[in-house]
């Protein structure tokens, strides 16, 4: 019986191989994706936020009255809790195989094939729906070319 031995550095769980989906599933699954990017999005400001009241009263500390330590382990408190919402976030994204392309802005990416190359169909919570794609790594997003959705309906028709 042979032994397996994680690589170095290997966090010992399985890489999730990711998949593409056509514009019809994205759509089908956007009301979920929706609500999780945008609880994402909070959180992620959030932690911006609480970050940087933790570090102005991390540098203070020895300094601080009472009621800013007694807030400075509440913001401490809040970070962590904040930082369980986040792994969440982006746990229940990867499991629905959808890329989170900007935290802050809450832009999720499902990803697909455009011209036989990986790509995304785009959005962001200010959208109120899948309207844009993009390349992976390029910051341009272009609008889904009213063909795609024509194509689309036309597949999901023959079904």
């Amino acid at each position: 019986m042979s032994k397996s031995y994680p690589a170095s550095g290997s966090t010992g769980k399985p890489r999730r191989k990711e998949g593409t989906m056509n514009l019809p599933t994205a759509r089908r699954m956007f009301p979920l994706v929706r609500r999780i990017a945008e609880e994402l999005r909070d959180a992620t400001r959030l932690a911006a936020t609480l970050n940087q009241r933790n570090e102005h009263l991390e540098r203070f500390r020895r300094e601080l009255v009472w009621q800013e330590r007694q807030m400075w382990y509440r913001i401490r408190e809040q970070l962590a809790q904040n930082e369980q919402v986040l792994a969440e976030t982006r746990r229940e994204l990867n499991d629905l195989g959808v890329t989170i392309l900007d935290a802050y802005e809450g832009r999720v990416g499902f990803p697909t094939l455009v011209s036989g190359e990986r790509a995304y169909f785009t959005w962001q919570p200010d959208e109120d729906d899948i309207r844009y794609w993009q390349y992976p790594g390029d910051s341009e997003r272009r609008p889904i070319p009213k063909e795609w959705d024509q194509e689309a309906d036309l597949r999901v028709a023959n079904r």
